[in-house]
């Protein structure tokens, strides 16, 4: 009796000294914010690093969240300087002097396209997340198989 009390003491003991937790099948939240789309997984802020880890085996969600962050990009640099060349026009406005009318429309139709970009960008961000959810939803289920390990013979489970 006292030999099989050690015995399922032992395997219990070396059963959690293997388990670990495992962070790839995790869904994955995202959130609008001042700065872009934050992309979580529990509690977790998520660096682009991270993120491009956890998408090496989707690719297609690896391909709209580069897509994504190259928009995101491309909309702030083109919106930034537009709109400081539209604020100023307005600013001539405001206070009765003239204008170049070809300067304010130009950088009134970069200040659009920028947000139009930066917009488009976001949305292709959530998009890789909503892919890559689907994705470890539709692959996540529990397997038990019999073979060779690390540690020799014996049950394997894999998510």
């Amino acid at each position: 009796m006292r030999s099989l009390f050690l015995f399922i003491l032992l395997l219990l003991i070396s059963a959690n000294m293997y388990a670990q937790e495992t962070t790839k099948n995790k869904s994955l939240s995202y959130k609008n914010g001042f700065w872009g789309v934050t992309i979580k997984q529990g509690t977790k802020k998520l660096s682009t690093g991270d993120i491009k880890k956890l998408y090496v085996d989707v690719q297609p969600a690896l391909s709209k969240y580069k897509k994504g962050k190259a928009l995101n990009a491309v909309g702030t640099i083109m919106a930034i300087p537009s709109g400081i060349v539209f604020g100023y026009g307005v600013g001539l406005l405001i206070s009765g002097q003239e204008i170049n009318k070809t300067v304010y429309i130009i950088s009134a139709a970069g200040l659009f396209t920028g947000i139009l970009f930066h917009i488009g960008g976001e949305s292709m961000i959530k998009s890789s997340v909503n892919i890559y959810n689907a994705d470890i939803d539709k692959t996540s289920s529990l397997n038990i198989k019999f073979g060779v390990m690390q540690n020799g013979l014996g049950f394997c489970l894999t998510l």
